[in-house]
């Protein structure tokens, strides 16, 4: 039987009730949840239900809600940040997914633990049943804005952990709120944190759109490894891995310009350390992943990414889907994906 998520709408919130309602009813199929609605969930009832989303307006108190996940909603994103489980200032058009990945989540509950002190410094641990053969570290994209965070990577870490990894969630500063250096830092930190769980062990740093950027930088800038050192694989999937072409086509706003501080001409040692594709070598193992119905600016970058011959021409895997398709534990393309990581740590 499927879990139960019950709807609850503050008195304040300013939203189109039906609309809410198929959208949260979306975001509900795709965790495998049925979307109960409801002002007043009965917690102690036979029918309580397994989780509750409340979607609050400005004012509206913090619901209580006895021995149940609670996710607060707030569409506004001036809302305070609470120390609850809270998604803010996603609309209706982008709501369904933190909603349908929090929901995930709690299918295959992670234990946190901390690489530092700053509030998005953490990792979210999922271990398999068996003893593991490698580490999956997980960093999320979101276009390097706040907005976005680890839990758009709950489902495939979950299904991850049931392959047989031990899969790890990981949280960073992103620029908007801590800057670039510290972003990279983070990821690097949270990296390293991460290979601790198990040094023996290889890792496959998996990263989705503005984080599969990060993971390219990040196993460029590793010492060079010892042969007797356990393997690490960077998987990009649907990267950003054109910075300055990223910056001059606008993509995702002028987020590549407000990530790293400035344009190319203006930061350029931040561009060369960070855009894949101006590396003039390669020394790490990089597989790139891309849908054929995602952005084709995304499309082209990667396709011209995979024929560069000074970097050995990296690996790369084109199938149907769009840009959250690459990270959908159902969807053809993150199978062969998962499938692929596997056999290169080996």
């Amino acid at each position: 039987m499927s879990p139960r998520v019950a709807v609850v709408v503050g008195s304040r919130a300013a939203v189109d009730r039906e609309l809410l309602r198929r959208v949260l009813a979306r975001a509900a199929e795709r965790a495998g949840w049925v979307l109960v609605a409801t002002d007043a969930p009965d917690t102690a009832s036979d029918a309580a239900p397994d989780a509750v989303v409340e979607i609050a307006g400005s004012g509206d108190p913090v619901g209580q809600v006895a021995g149940r996940p609670l996710l607060r909603v707030e569409l506004d994103a001036s809302a305070p940040e609470l120390d609850v489980a809270q998604v803010r200032g996603h609309g209706l058009d982008t709501l369904w997914f933190p909603v349908s990945d929090w929901l995930r989540g709690l299918a295959r509950p992670a234990d946190r633990i901390r690489y530092g002190t700053d509030r998005d410094q953490w990792l979210d641990v999922r271990r398999p049943a068996g003893t593991p053969a490698a580490i999956a570290v997980l960093v999320h994209g979101g276009f390097y804005r706040s907005l976005w965070d680890a839990t758009l990577m709950n489902g495939i870490a979950a299904d991850l952990a049931d392959q047989g990894w031990l899969a790890v969630n990981l949280e960073y500063g992103r620029p908007d709120r801590v800057g670039w250096e510290a972003t990279v830092a983070d990821v690097r930190a949270g990296f390293e944190a991460a290979r601790q769980l198990d040094p023996t062990l290889p890792v496959a740093l998996f990263g989705h759109s503005a984080g599969g950027q990060l993971v390219l930088q990040l196993v460029e800038s590793l010492p060079e490894p010892d042969r007797s050192d356990p393997a690490v694989l960077a998987v990009s999937m649907a990267g950003v891995v054109d910075l300055p072409v990223a910056h001059s086509r606008f993509m995702g706003e002028d987020a590549v310009r407000l990530a790293l501080g400035g344009a190319p001409d203006e930061v350029p040692e931040r561009y060369a350390a960070a855009s894949p594709a101006g590396y003039r070598a390669r020394r790490a193992s990089w597989l790139l992943v891309q849908g054929t119905d995602d952005s084709l600016d995304l499309q082209d970058m990667n396709l011209r990414l995979s024929r560069a011959d000074h970097l050995g021409r990296p690996e790369l895997i084109v199938a149907e889907g769009d840009h959250f398709a690459v990270i959908d534990p159902a969807s053809r393309i993150w199978r062969e994906t998962e499938r692929r990581a596997s056999a290169l740590l080996r």
